[in-house]
């Protein structure tokens, strides 16, 4: 079953405006009031800050802290320093800055790579805020203890090793969010060796050329460039003949660890599919019958044995688990989940896929087109890949055919459309996508690109659906190949990571509520100051 991992990660998801000239301007407005306000002492609290932003540059590096996120950060206490200071005073104005200036210091605890570089940000804030007096070197330590509620709050609710474990893996994820950076992702989360079995069936034709069906038995993902998300479009890049990568019936437990490993992987996967491509053996193709079951509706591809596609009409089919066979199988993901599968939907399923009667094709031909899409125009249908790609294969008298979007679902109503656009040119097709990561959080909010838009799509598939019925080519000879390869995924610590998501809400309102606490602060001193007097 799946998890809707993309759904916690972007909960929280916003992002700052991309101009620096804007933080810079409303920076130099905001200071030149904070001095006009606060004389001396002002312009010594924004040297102050100042100097804080630049040890957290120095703490986070260069593409965290980058010149535009701290032109933002300067911006954002500045501007709350200078209302609170026409507000309430000098006094109250200067113990907010120091205060909120502090409370980053939960930022740099978010992206600070050592337990050494951290220190270096507080330090420099005690030090300097010391020049200016005691009393708000008190309120820098306020704001540097607000800024420890999160810690104190996650070893609160996961005990003292997994409170630690969650801020590690935060760390790592921020880090990969702000500078896609990686390698700390792929250190924390390679937490198993796995053997993976890939299903390659390539297709040798008449005319010499050849085309493969790919199903990697890991799962593309989990976000942006990180892990195996890259994975399908590095096989495309390596293969040196047409391919089609599907996504199979595994989840993200099954996400590669680090980049580099499913580079590895995809090599030796467009190697394999080549060496199929050369293999002489010839032989014949069969396909499998059609059956609606549990709530799924399983199709069938031409293959020795042949390719079982699965989805769910009316529910729609989000990382389907299913025990590793010598059949290939593939999870269309297609139409986004309302209900999860019961295990019971699933030992079924699994139990009818296993007595499916399959006939021989005694004539077959196949082909594979790939129609290229704008940049501007993928974005606007959902897609993260450039192109659309449809497979067609005739066996003797019946037409079938996948169209594949390199997206991460379809919104419901896309699946119909293209089953008919298909149906009206004598093909039996299905729609699938590959649960595409690679554009995650590229919009602010937004999970992840999914399929949509389809008025506008409409043409573009259509365009594919008849390109492929014309280009059918004879199938000399079908090579099913399995490469089973050890790789390092993420194993147990997809669990691990899921649990902390389900639980962190806490966390996150104890941010919340420290940062509120942080510039709510010298409203209640101001209250409290009242009161006394």
């Amino acid at each position: 079953m799946g998890t809707g991992l993309e759904r916690y990660y972007y909960k929280f998801a916003f992002a700052l405006p991309r101009s620096i000239i804007l933080p810079v301007v409303l920076s130099a407005v905001v200071d030149a009031a904070y001095v006009r306000a606060s004389r001396l002492l002002g312009a010594f609290m924004i040297l102050l800050g100042v100097a804080e932003l630049a040890a957290l540059r120095i703490l986070a590096g260069r593409g965290v802290a980058t010149a535009r996120r701290l032109c933002w950060l300067h911006f954002l206490v500045g501007l709350v320093s200078t209302a609170y200071t026409y507000i309430y005073g000098v006094g109250y104005g200067l113990i907010a800055y120091p205060l909120l200036t502090g409370f980053m210091t939960s930022f740099a605890i978010g992206v600070a790579p050592s337990l050494q570089r951290l220190l270096l940000y507080p330090a420099t804030g005690v030090i300097l805020t010391a020049l200016a007096g005691i009393r708000f070197l008190e309120a820098y330590l306020i704001g540097s203890a607000l800024a420890l509620t999160p810690i104190i709050v996650s070893t609160i609710l996961f005990g003292p090793k997994r409170g630690i474990r969650l801020m590690r893996v935060v760390t790592a994820h921020l880090r990969a969010w702000l500078a896609d950076d990686y390698e700390m992702v792929a250190k924390i989360m390679g937490c198993e060796r796995r053997e993976t079995y890939t299903h390659i069936l390539s297709y040798k034709l008449e005319d010499g050329g050849c085309i493969s069906i790919i199903i990697p038995g890991v799962h593309f993902g989990p976000f942006r460039a990180a892990g195996s998300s890259t994975l399908p479009y590095r096989i495309r890049e390596y293969a040196d003949h047409p391919v089609m990568v599907l996504h199979g019936t595994v989840g993200h437990e099954l996400d590669v660890a680090s980049v580099e490993e499913s580079n590895r992987l995809a090599k030796l996967i467009a190697d394999a599919a080549s060496r199929a491509c050369r293999t002489s053996t010839e032989s014949g193709a069969m396909m499998a019958q059609c059956v609606e079951v549990a709530g799924f509706r399983v199709k069938s591809l031409p293959g020795n044995p042949p390719i079982l596609v699965i989805d769910r009409p009316r529910v729609g089919i989000d990382d389907l688990r299913l025990p590793v066979t010598a059949t290939p199988t593939v999870d269309l993901h297609n139409e986004e989940q309302s209900r999860w599968p019961t295990s019971k939907e699933i030992n079924t399923l699994v139990d009818e896929l296993s007595k499916l009667a399959t006939r021989k094709c005694k004539e077959l031909e196949v082909s594979l087109v790939e129609i290229p899409v704008s940049e501007e125009t993928a974005s606007r249908l959902g897609l993260c890949g450039g192109f659309l790609q449809a497979f067609v294969a005739r066996c003797d008298d019946t037409f079938t055919g996948i169209l594949l979007a390199y997206s991460n679902n379809a919104v419901k109503g896309v699946r119909e459309v293209v089953e008919e656009i298909m149906k009206v040119h004598g093909v039996d097709g299905v729609l699938a996508t590959i649960d595409d990561h690679l554009c995650s959080g590229v919009k602010p909010g937004v999970p992840s690109y999914t399929l949509s838009n389809i008025e506008a799509a409409t043409g573009l598939i259509v365009e594919a659906v008849k390109q492929a019925v014309l280009s059918l080519k004879r199938v000399v000879g079908v090579v099913h190949e399995i490469l089973v390869e050890r790789v390092t995924v993420w194993g147990r610590c997809f669990a691990e990571v899921t649990y902390f998501m389900k639980r962190g809400k806490p966390v996150v309102w104890a941010v919340i509520a420290a940062f509120i606490a942080a510039i709510a602060a010298p409203y209640m001193l101001y209250s409290f100051a009242h009161l006394a007097f």
